[in-house]
């Protein structure tokens, strides 16, 4: 007869060991692989329409929660020029607070 910890295999300190555990992970790991690809959903979108400022500013927002925070500014402020050269002063405003909101 085998011991049981001979059969199943032990967890590593990094592997989680309770259900939470193992679904936060993997919630965490398919939300960051979401992300990504949302990312480049919006690179595509703006290499179609390199003058749409929500593109950017929701790729801003991607990128802030990717944690590429200097992509992120980038981004806002390109959404606020955008935006105002728009005439669109609610976005201009937004862009404009996102931007100060990242760089604090």
């Amino acid at each position: 007869m085998k011991v049981r910890s001979q059969i199943t295999p032990q967890p590593s300190a990094s592997t989680p060991t309770t259900p939470k555990l193992t679904t936060n992970a993997a919630s965490t790991a398919a939300t960051s692989e979401i992300t990504q690809r949302k990312e480049a959903d919006f690179d595509r979108a703006i290499e179609i329409h390199p003058n749409y400022g929500d593109a950017y500013y929701n790729r801003a927002k991607v990128r802030y929660f990717l944690e590429d925070k200097p992509g992120a500014i980038a981004d806002s402020q390109k959404a606020a020029e955008l935006s105002q050269k728009s005439g669109n002063t609610n976005d201009d405003r937004d862009a404009i607070n996102h931007i100060q909101r990242l760089q604090k």
